[in-house]
């Protein structure tokens, strides 16, 4: 009884690593951005060396037949340079499967057409028309390569039988077809496995290298990446806010309750910002930053696309808070009702522990008339802003005073002076 499972895993086939819907939509299409410059450099190769098999009609045939089959064999020429037009199309991504597949039969149409005008064609030539299986295991799904098998199966049979080949020829004729066709077949289904593991691995080594493995929210490394926002608000001149928060009497939480408490109270408050946060702001921790090092690995790239929000942690009890398309007077009324939602929250360890914190945030905004401004000086002011939140008291907003004199706010939401 103990040996039955063994004996069925063996005969059990291994199964393709299965993603999300929004994963596998982007597995594939990395795919095809992989295949569609293969097809295109196949088709452009097919259709300059194609008539150089003419040579091969000769040796086949004869000078007799050779003027019947030139043109039989020219005729994929046209078909090709059509199918290569069309993966220089915008839609190649999404035809590129399908038209490795009608190139494939066609070439397996266009040597069975020669076998069939060449006298015993398919028992000296069977091998021609077997030379498109040897391309099966580059397709990109196990469905395309079954389809080329399937139509160059027909294709070969019913050339077969119109030139009268014999049940017992056509046994034979099929014994190889059916071999080339089941080992690319197979061979295509292993390269599918390798891919999605490998991709899967891949996605494995993104989230881990820029994930907090406490919080499931990215990292420092991660946020600086992306944070390019600060760029593009510098570059267009637009609105942008950086929050930095930090939990009240951390240390006191940790040395009274345990540092499991202080574990809760980071996803708490990294939980809670990010569904408060969620599709409009990007969430991050710092830990010791060093602002010169973070500043060098901001992204350098064109943003002339829509903002992105990210949400994300790099450590401490310190979090980051980046505000695009967002003044001063904003992130304000933003921070301000941030912290009255962490002033409201029930740390619950689960073990009969519940206690509540507080948080103080430093608020700086983009300085339009600074040419030096950057993300670097952006933190600072922030880090500033928080220092002082800090010392006149904690659990409040504190705004950078550089530019605090420039705004206004309502009656309802006046900042704090400090003493």
């Amino acid at each position: 009884m103990s040996t039955f499972p063994r004996w069925t895993q063996l005969f059990s086939f291994p199964k393709p690593v299965s993603f999300s819907d929004e994963v596998e939509e982007k597995y594939l299409d990395a795919q095809r951005e992989r295949f569609v410059p293969f097809v295109r450099t196949c088709l452009i190769v097919a259709t300059l060396l194609y008539p150089l098999f003419i040579y091969w009609d000769f040796i086949l045939a004869g000078s007799e037949l050779l003027p019947h089959l030139i043109p039989v064999r020219l005729y994929l020429i046209p078909l090709y340079l059509f199918l290569l037009f069309l993966m220089f199309l915008p839609i190649a991504g999404q035809i590129c499967e399908s038209v490795a597949v009608a190139a494939l039969v066609a070439m397996v149409f266009n040597v069975s057409h020669i076998l069939l005008l060449i006298p015993d064609g398919f028992i000296i030539g069977l091998a021609g028309a077997l030379v498109p299986f040897l391309l099966v295991p580059l397709m990109p799904s196990v469905r395309s390569a079954l389809l080329m098998s399937s139509f160059s199966f027909v294709i070969i049979n019913g050339m077969m039988t119109l030139k009268g080949y014999t049940p017992v020829q056509m046994v034979n004729a099929n014994y190889f077809v059916m071999m080339y066709a089941s080992l690319g077949t197979a061979i295509t289904y292993i390269v599918i496995l390798t891919r999605r593991k490998a991709y899967a691995l891949e996605l494995n080594l993104e989230r881990m290298a820029t994930t907090d493995e406490l919080t499931g929210i990215s990292n420092r490394r991660h946020f600086m990446r992306e944070s390019v926002e600060v760029i593009r608000a510098i570059r267009y001149k637009r609105p942008l806010s950086i929050l930095l928060l930090d939990i009240d009497n951390f240390k006191k939480i940790n040395d009274t309750f345990g540092h499991h408490v202080g574990d809760i109270a980071i996803k708490l408050l990294a939980t809670s910002s990010a569904e408060f946060l969620r599709g409009t702001d990007i969430v991050t921790r710092v830990d010791d930053m060093n602002l010169n090092r973070l500043a060098r690995n901001t992204l350098q790239s064109d943003m002339e696309d829509e903002a992105t929000p990210m949400i994300g942690r790099l450590g401490g009890e310190e979090f980051a808070v980046l505000l695009p398309e967002t003044d001063t007077t904003g992130a304000y009324k933003v921070a301000e009702r941030l912290r009255r939602l962490i002033e409201e929250k029930v740390i619950d360890s689960g073990d009969g522990i519940i206690t509540k914190m507080t948080v103080s945030i430093g608020v700086a905004s983009l300085n339009p008339n600074d040419p030096n401004e950057s993300i670097n000086t952006m933190l600072v002011r922030a880090d500033h802003a928080l220092y002082r939140a800090k010392q006149n008291g904690r659990n409040q907003v504190v705004i950078d005073e550089t530019i605090l004199n420039q705004i206004s706010f309502d009656d309802d939401v006046t900042p704090p002076r400090l003493n």
